[in-house]
């Protein structure tokens, strides 16, 4: 999971694995240790309604529809330009394995 803030939004970068486990019903979390010995956790969970929570070095986002979202082809879940949750596309000047995880960016497919 990729986690980005700023000014009052938080986007939220999703590899196949974490919205394949969303897909389940379940928690997906990730965990950031900093060298001073904190630590930051995310926790996206499926919920009935939006929310957001900051404990304990933990920021907790529930969302409505995140379980059914997970089984689409849609790139992502919004709500509010406060949160948005997305599928993490691979980079397409990166080295493949930098894009380990990722879902294929529509931008690569070749027309012909």
């Amino acid at each position: 999971m990729k986690l980005r803030l700023q000014g009052d939004s938080v986007r939220l970068r999703l590899s196949r694995v974490e919205v394949a486990t969303l897909a389940t019903g379940a928690d997906v979390e990730a965990v950031t240790r900093f060298f001073s010995g904190g630590e930051l956790r995310v926790q996206l969970t499926p919920g009935d309604q939006w929310h957001t929570s900051l404990e304990s070095g933990t920021l907790r986002i529930a969302a409505p529809g995140l379980t059914a979202w997970a089984a689409t082809d849609a790139e992502g879940l919004y709500h509010l330009n406060a949160i948005a949750i997305e599928k993490d596309f691979a980079c397409l000047h990166r080295d493949p394995t930098a894009n380990e995880g990722t879902f294929p960016n529509p931008a690569a497919i070749v027309k012909e």
